[in-house]
C-alpha cells in the first residue's frame, strides 16, 4: 500500500510497470523490500484487500479507515481553518468488470462508460480529507448525503463546505445546514425566491 500511494502521488506508472519503478527507488533500501519478487497480483491483492465487494453484496472499504486516521493525524496538528471543498469528477472507465463503470458525462462533456470520484479538500492547503469512487451514472447532488455522514463520522464539526451547482439543492442546502456545517455554493440561475433566500 505505501509503494502504491507514493506511487500515485508522483509517478503515476501503471501496476505492471510498478515493481521496476520501485527497484529504481529507494524504496528496497528503506523498507528492506526486495523488488524483484514482486508482481502485479501483489499490488491487485493488496488493493483488493483495502476495498471488495462482500458476499452479502455491499462494499467492504478500509480506505475509510485509513483516510479517517491520516486526517486525525493531521489535524491535531494543523491550525487551518475548517474550510473544505468539495467536488466530483468523473474518468472514462475501459474495462468491463467494475460495477461503478456506467453511462454518464466524461471529461470531455459526451457521453461514455465513466466512473466518479468525489474529493474533500482542506480550503488552504489542500490537504485529502475524503475520496470515494461512485457509479459513473449518479447525479451529483446523490452523493451529498454520503459524505455529510462520512465527514460526520471521521468527527469534523462546523466545517464550511464550498461546493459547485451540481450539488447544490434546496434539500442538500437543507441537510447541510442541519448538520451544523456552512454552505458556499454556486446556484443555477437567480430566480425571485434565491435572490430573497440569499438576501437575507
Amino acid at each position: 500500500i505505501l509503494c502504491i500511494t507514493l506511487n500515485q502521488a508522483t509517478a503515476k506508472v501503471p501496476l505492471y510497470r510498478l515493481a521496476d519503478w520501485i527497484g529504481a527507488s529507494p524504496l528496497p533500501k528503506w523498507e528492506g523490500i526486495n523488488a524483484q519478487n514482486l508482481t502485479r497480483k501483489h499490488f491487485e491483492d493488496a488493493l483488493s484487500a483495502l476495498c471488495y465487494f462482500t458476499p452479502q453484496k455491499t462494499w467492504e472499504n478500509k480506505g475509510y479507515l485509513l483516510q479517517k486516521t491520516l486526517t486525525k493525524a493531521w489535524r491535531g496538528t494543523s491550525r487551518e481553518p475548517a474550510g473544505a471543498y468539495y467536488d466530483i469528477t468523473k474518468q472514462s472507465y475501459y474495462g468491463a468488470h467494475c460495477p461503478y463503470g456506467q453511462l454518464g458525462h466524461n471529461e470531455d462533456g459526451g457521453t461514455s462508460l465513466v466512473i466518479g470520484f468525489s474529493m474533500v479538500v482542506s480550503k488552504e492547503h489542500h490537504h485529502p480529507i475524503l475520496c470515494q469512487a461512485l457509479p459513473g451514472g449518479q447525479n451529483d447532488s446523490l452523493s451529498v448525503v454520503s459524505v455529510l455522514e462520512m465527514l460526520q463520522g471521521q468527527g469534523l464539526h462546523n466545517l464550511t463546505l464550498i461546493m459547485d451547482k451540481g450539488m447544490t439543492s434546496k434539500d442538500n442546502v437543507r441537510k447541510i445546514v442541519n448538520t451544523g456545517y456552512h454552505l458556499v455554493g454556486s446556484i443555477k440561475g437567480w430566480g425571485k425566491e434565491t435572490i430573497a433566500y440569499a438576501s437575507r
